[in-house]
């Protein structure tokens, strides 16, 4: 698989091959231009994690400078790619909620965007990603049980220990 992280002389990100699993916040794709250097840097640590060799890092800043846009354009390219690094986008929302609410939100948002990437759905990952959707669990799990798709069973016995709350198998 190429690429897909290029850009042009003026740094406009030339859009070809990548399929946008997730809405970025910019509009249309084509409005996101520059950030040349951090989207390297990211591309490149999101690369090495394929070699075992990269570690956690926090991407820090002040509100509204984009960091998420470029979070969002990184999922769509490793996405895009599809050579077995499988993209995750979490963002966490503001409001009171139970340890068990957030666990039961993260772990099926997760899954959901693994069973997306296997299956290329991009309305399930899209679905995964909108703060503003309530996502199910046990629907999630009919969902899985119904298609054929890498590490199906260790994803069932993920889902159904998250609904037993069983946080010995975590």
């Amino acid at each position: 698989m190429k690429k897909l992280l290029n850009h042009d002389k003026n740094n406009r990100w030339l859009l070809e091959g990548i399929e946008f699993a997730i809405e970025e916040r910019v509009g249309k794709p084509e409005n996101f231009i520059g950030r040349i250097k951090e989207l390297e840097f990211l591309y490149q640590w999101a690369d090495n994690i394929l070699k075992k060799i990269s570690r956690s890092i926090a991407f820090l800043g002040r509100r509204k400078i984009g960091k998420s846009l470029i979070l969002e354009r990184l999922y769509n390219i490793i996405y895009s790619e599809n050579k077995g690094l499988i993209p995750f986008y979490y963002e966490f929302i503001e409001g009171p909620r139970s340890g068990k609410e957030f666990y039961h939100d993260f772990i099926t948002r997760f899954y959901m965007q693994i069973v997306g990437y296997y299956m290329r759905d991009i309305a399930f990952i899209r679905e995964a990603v909108d703060t503003q959707t309530d996502v199910n669990l046990e629907r999630l799990l009919k969902h899985v049980k119904k298609y054929s798709i890498p590490h199906k069973e260790k994803i069932e016995d993920r889902l159904n220990n998250c609904m037993t709350l069983n946080y010995a198998s975590i």
